[in-house]
């Protein structure tokens, strides 16, 4: 019984950074025995000495203990647009690592966010194992929070809480389907952060300390390390959550004190502060308006990822039409957010400009071209646009990084190989499939199929019927050789 104390008090402490003998300290007489309360002849100075020494390591690190039942861990600092993913009872401890303007922004770590569960999507970042049990990151993926309000329904789960890095491998707690997006449901990480009201905290003690690190224990004393935490998340279906400890009983801190687990509806009558019961913090399901400002906001970071991504290629090479035309898209549905709004035009502006710029280095490179035909790259270009004239479009098929598939649709660039400018992009049809055109990137390509300009997408868009690689038939010139004298002029 003693080492496994030891183990979860080793543990503990390193989940709430922590030394080993700080928190021995604290837990006082409670560790020297197989109960979870101290002995009722513990010395006084005892208890003083563990309360002494714990307050500061405690404050230093931000971490609080909760006041109020039934308080909501919410996806932003606010009661409408902040819907909760998580819901904690009294008693339970948060590590705070930021407070503005009443609110306090927390991380899931220690035990009071065990049982917690979030949402990833099963996409082309993603590898399901077989057997539906494990779930593999290819790629970084985020970490949606579940809507409380909605029932857990995973279609509204669309606020990023948490970032999974490439190469993690977590355990699925299940998989569910709507349409034809499958949502992974995994474990609560670490590193998600979530925002409570400082209404509902205070400075944690080392009795609270105390009590975590009992109810640790007697959970792992079952073998029961889900539960190890002060309290669980509501992971149910949004109804009102019970509040317990560990062993479905209230708990005894070290000092004596009764630490009060009730369920939602005693919360109610009991005196103590509540969510639940304070009109300040009514639930209400987020409007339409207000789900289409946060979807806006989410958008434009997303456009603001995609352009860091993009001014790491040369100014010949960026996509700058195709994400000018983005933000252009999103500036029409940002009328009745300005700030938002602003911060849009100014970067389309800017991406103007920098179309410009690259306008002006691709006609100079034409212009360079046009001085230098007898190179065979060249002459290759032009003898292919000679020999197949039935083409709509000809030119070097690369990906594109804009239209990458995962946020946006999934196309294909065709180049001008003379001066690297866009001439269309191509989007996958049955029976010219994305595979086959990954096969051809890097090659020139004659394409047949209509053309046109897509407004929904601000490009010109083809839709292949045929799709023909030129490489390999235009790098052999059976061009007669020019006679003496007759080279071309370089003027």
């Amino acid at each position: 019984m003693k080492s496994s104390r030891v183990i979860v008090t080793s543990n503990l402490a390193n989940l709430m950074g922590i030394s080993a003998a700080t928190v021995c300290v604290v837990a006082g007489v409670a560790l020297a025995q197989d109960g979870g309360a101290p002995a009722t002849g513990a010395a006084p100075g005892a208890a003083a000495t563990a309360s002494t020494t714990a307050t500061p390591a405690t404050t230093a690190d931000g971490w609080c203990v909760l006041t109020g039942d039934n308080v909501y861990v919410r996806v932003a600092p606010d009661t409408q647009l902040g819907y909760p993913f998580a819901k904690l009872g009294k008693g339970c401890v948060v590590k705070v690592v930021e407070r503005e303007n009443g609110w306090a922004r927390v991380i899931a770590e220690g035990p009071s966010f065990s049982g917690g569960t979030a949402y990833i999507l099963a996409d082309s970042r993603t590898t399901l194992s077989e057997d539906g049990k494990s779930l593999t990151l290819d790629k970084n993926a985020p970490v949606l929070a579940p809507d409380l309000l909605r029932s857990n329904d995973p279609a509204s789960a669309w606020k990023v809480i948490a970032t999974m890095n490439k190469g993690t491998t977590v355990p699925v707690v299940d998989v569910q389907r709507v349409g034809t997006k499958q949502y992974v449901r995994v474990a609560l990480p670490k590193t998600a952060e979530g925002w409570v009201s400082e209404t509902f905290l205070a400075a944690a003690s080392a009795g609270d300390l105390d009590a975590a690190i009992n109810r640790a224990t007697l959970a792992a004393n079952r073998g029961d390390a889900t539960t190890a935490g002060t309290a669980t998340t509501d992971t149910g279906t949004g109804s009102a959550a019970t509040t317990t400890s560990t062993d479905g009983a209230t708990t005894t801190s070290t000092d004596g004190a009764t630490a009060t687990t009730t369920t939602g509806e005693e919360s109610v009558a009991s005196e103590s502060a509540s969510e639940e019961v304070d009109t300040r913090f009514q639930a209400h399901a987020p409007s339409a308006e207000q789900l289409a400002r946060e979807r806006n906001l989410q958008t434009f970071k997303d456009l603001e990822s995609i352009w860091v991504s993009v001014r790491k290629e040369s100014i010949e090479n960026e996509e700058l039409a195709a994400l000018g035309a983005r933000y252009s898209l999103l500036a029409v549905e940002l009328a009745n957010q300005p700030s938002l709004l602003l911060q849009v035009k100014a970067r389309a502006e800017q991406l103007k400009i920098q179309l410009e710029v690259q306008e002006s280095i691709q006609t100079l490179a034409a212009l360079r071209a046009q001085r230098e035909r007898e190179k065979d790259e060249i002459r290759a270009v032009a003898q292919a646009i000679e020999a197949r004239s039935d083409f709509n479009v000809v030119g070097n098929l690369n990906a594109s990084i804009v239209y990458e598939g995962t946020k946006l649709p999934l196309l294909y660039r065709v180049q001008d190989p003379t001066t690297g400018a866009t001439v269309a992009y191509v989007q996958p049809q049955e029976g010219i499939s994305a595979d086959l055109l990954a096969t051809m990137l890097g090659t020139l390509v004659g394409i047949k199929g209509e053309v046109a300009f897509d407004p929904s997408l601000g490009v010109n868009l083809v839709r292949p019927r045929a799709i023909e690689s030129l490489t390999a038939t235009t790098t052999v010139d059976t061009s007669p050789a020019p006679a003496a004298g007759d080279e071309p002029s370089s003027e």
